[in-house]
């Protein structure tokens, strides 16, 4: 099973972490946030936050697949809104 967006849940579930993604999602400047399995990584010009295995080695990398989320679904996701748009 993918664990690609596990981090989310443990967001909702830790309120440290869930504060330490939205201040790096508001500071308008490159963050990285490592917290085993995963290393977020915070992209302020292009609004991007990358989702990679802590390590290539670790015993979860191949359950973590890198993908990029836009700012504004990461804030969708961590607030528990999983609508999506229909495009027209």
């Amino acid at each position: 099973m993918l664990m690609t967006f596990d981090f989310i849940a443990l967001a909702q579930h830790n309120t440290q972490f869930m504060v330490r993604l939205k201040d790096a999602v508001s500071n308008h400047s490159d963050d990285a946030i490592t917290m085993k399995p995963y290393k977020l990584s915070f992209d302020a010009h292009k609004q991007i936050i990358t989702v990679c295995p802590y390590s290539e080695t670790s015993e979860f990398s191949a359950k973590i697949v890198p993908k990029e989320i836009t700012y504004q679904a990461l804030v969708k996701m961590l607030n528990n809104d999983w609508e999506i748009p229909m495009r027209k």
